[in-house]
Order: structure tokens, then C-alpha cells, then sequence
């Protein structure tokens, strides 16, 4: 199981991410506080692992459980980042516009990684077929 290589991915994006929000954050005063910023970065960076490893064990596996993982993968994902964005929500009481557009780059960032790795896996997939 290759796994190593998405991860050191993920962590790049969790880098990437982190850096950046941190200098909107103290330069240019842009953005919601970083320690909010890093906590919604770590849950979804954490949320990718055990999705990515979710949907790994699946593929590893085949045939009808690979589908189940699958699944099972995207289903884990939407429910940990809801109880992420609730956690979020209500620790922080941080209702502006600004906490919307950061949780939704976000998301949008780790989601897209995971949407090109699982269709490279699925066209990896089929070509061995």
C-alpha cells in the first residue's frame, strides 16, 4: 500500500495553506484570527488522513469492498467536517464572512486533492484491468 507519497502531498497542502492564512493573517491584517484558522487546517488535514487511508484500505482490498470503503470514505468525510465546522462554530462564536470563505478554501483545497488522488487511483485501476 502506497501511502506515503499522498501523505507527504497532504502535508504540503496543510503547509501551503498554513503559511499563506498565516501571512494574510499578520501582514496584512486579512482573514479570522490564525488560531482559528489552524485549528479548522489541522481538523481537515486530519479528516484527509483517515479518508485517504479509509479509501486506500478499500482499493488495497477489491471487489465489493472496495466500493463499500469508498463510500464509507465520502460519507466519513461530510460527517467529520460538519462536527468540525459545529466545533468551529460554536467554540469561536465567529459568525463573519471572513470564517466562511476561509473554511471554504479550505475544504476546497483538501477535497480537490482527494477528488484528483481517488480518480488517478480509479483510471490506475482500470488500466490493469
Amino acid at each position: 500500500m502506497k501511502v506515503i507519497s499522498p501523505l507527504i502531498r497532504l502535508f504540503l497542502i496543510f503547509f501551503i495553506l498554513s503559511t499563506s492564512f498565516y501571512l494574510l493573517f499578520h501582514f496584512f491584517h486579512f482573514g479570522i484570527p490564525f488560531e482559528q484558522t489552524a485549528i479548522i487546517l489541522t481538523g481537515s488535514f486530519i479528516i484527509s488522513i483517515v479518508v485517504m487511508l479509509v479509501f486506500r484500505r478499500g482499493y488495497d482490498i477489491g471487489g465489493k469492498a472496495w466500493l463499500n470503503h469508498t463510500l464509507a470514505a465520502i460519507s466519513l468525510k461530510f460527517i467529520l467536517y460538519l462536527f468540525l465546522i459545529v466545533i468551529v462554530y460554536f467554540f469561536s462564536k465567529n459568525r463573519s464572512l471572513e470564517f466562511v470563505l476561509t473554511f471554504f478554501v479550505i475544504y476546497l483545497a483538501f477535497t480537490s486533492y482527494l477528488l484528483f488522488s481517488f480518480v488517478k487511483l480509479l483510471k490506475a485501476k482500470n488500466l490493469e484491468k
